[in-house]
């Protein structure tokens, strides 16, 4: 979870840095538009891996913090004969 997260602030850190840059829009995680003469258009989102990653975080988050009888799990040993 603590990697997703920092690669969201540093994506945004990254995107946020066009911003001092005279003629160029502000762009941010999730914005669209197009630079001042209307030449270039862009559209930032986070796409499909992203959220595949996220929800698998917070899967394994769940996963960790459940309880499981471990021994209830595996098959009894066969009786010696």
């Amino acid at each position: 979870m603590l990697s997703i997260i920092i690669f969201g602030v540093g994506l945004q850190s990254e995107l946020s840095k066009s911003a001092v840059i005279p003629g160029y829009p502000v762009v941010g995680l999730f914005s669209s538009g197009s630079d001042f003469l209307g030449y270039v258009s862009y559209t930032t989102y986070l796409s499909f891996g992203f959220w595949l990653a996220l929800v698998a975080a917070i899967v394994m988050l769940v996963a960790s913090r459940r309880k499981i009888e471990v021994s209830a799990l595996l098959p009894l040993p066969p009786a010696p004969t």
